[in-house]
Parts: C-alpha cells; structure tokens; sequence
C-alpha cells in the first residue's frame, strides 16, 4: 500500500514523501499511523487524470495509480507514466506566506 510521510521518518523517507508502507514491521506501521505520523495516500482514478493513457495501463495490467507505482518490469514508456505518478501524488514545494500577523 502507498502511504505518505507526514513527518522525516528514521528510515529515509522524507516527510512528504510517498512510499511503500510494507517497508515497514506492522506494528510499526499501526503505531506510526495512529500517531498521524504516516497516513494512506488517496489517488484519484486514472481515467481521471490520464483519460488518453488508461487503455495502455489496462492492457499492462494496471488499474490504479498505487499498481503503477509499486510495479517492476514495466516497458521505458510505463517506467515514465510512474515516474510522473509518484510526482503527481507528492506534495510541491512549500510555498512561503508573506502575510503579516492577524492579516487573512
């Protein structure tokens, strides 16, 4: 399962940062999660956000934006599409807020 970092965690992974939850022990996982330290990543459907792509997805076996990104032995073209998944489900930079105190 694709989970994201809420927070830097010890094993590498940097906060922001979507990974593959089974790297880590399950209780680890359960407490990292009820602690709001990690949490699911929730993706969007493909034919959603890549309504020309899905019909080569499907043919690869591929029916969501987790199976793509977890999947090894993918054609050049696929390797791109999960590159750009995984970029997709990451958060941008963080954008500074120039307000000034009690301003909305």
């Amino acid at each position: 399962m694709l989970y994201r970092a809420l927070k830097k965690l010890s094993i590498g992974v940097a906060a922001g940062a979507v990974f593959n939850v089974n790297v880590l022990k399950p209780a680890a996982r359960e407490k990292l999660e009820n602690a709001g330290i990690i949490a699911p990543v929730h993706a969007p459907p493909l034919n959603e956000i890549w309504p020309g792509r899905v019909d080569a997805l499907f043919r690869a076996g591929i029916n969501c934006f987790e199976e793509l990104i977890l999947a090894s032995n993918l054609s050049p073209e696929l390797r791109g599409w999960q590159g750009e998944a995984l970029k997709l489900l990451s958060p941008g930079p963080k954008q500074d807020c120039h307000c000034r105190k009690g301003e909305k």
